[in-house]
Parts: C-alpha cells; structure tokens; sequence
C-alpha cells in the first residue's frame, strides 16, 4: 500500500501544522484521513457529510473518543472526536477516515 502526507500550514519550527492529510493507495482501495483541531472546520465537514446524504450507522464512546460512522453508497466515513490535557491544557482532535470498498 503506497502513502502520501500532507499538511497545511505547517510550522517551521516543529511537527504542527493546522490539518494534516494522509493518502493512503493500493490497485483495489483508496483511503484519505484527515487530522485537525479546528471546531469550526470540523462543522462545515459534518454539515457536508449531512448534505450528501450520509447515514449514521454507528456512534460510540471509547476511550475518551467519541467515535461515529457515517456511510454513503459505498463509503464508510469515521469521525472521531478525542481530548488530551497536557501541562493543563485541554485540546480536542478532529479525525475523518474515509475508506472506499
């Protein structure tokens, strides 16, 4: 399976950037996973999913993430939404795998 990464504006001085994007290839699937903090970005996402026409097949909590699964045709979209507190400060992650059968 081939891989490609990408960021958005991405920091000069260490690993951070504001949304990462990873491709993931092979000659029978395709999968993209999309890793960002931003809650307004996060809305606009769902609202789009909504707009499509995705159902929620599945939502979850495990682990301090709340999991949810959304399809389309064939589709599978999961969204996970997950906390971490370092040195006192909170910060919640946004996570979109899609993955096409």
């Amino acid at each position: 399976m081939g891989k490609a990464i990408f960021t958005f504006n991405k920091s000069t001085y260490n690993d951070s950037a504001e949304c990462f994007l990873t491709y993931l290839y092979s000659d029978t699937r395709t999968r993209l996973n999309l890793q960002f903090i931003n809650k307004d970005q996060y809305n606009i996402y769902i609202s789009r999913l909504k707009a499509l026409g995705s159902q929620l097949i599945l939502s979850k909590v495990k682990a301090n993430r709340i999991i949810k699964t959304y399809q389309i045709a064939k589709t599978i979209i999961q969204v996970t939404i997950s906390s971490k507190n370092e040195n006192n400060i909170s910060e919640i992650g946004y996570d979109i795998f899609i993955n096409n059968k």
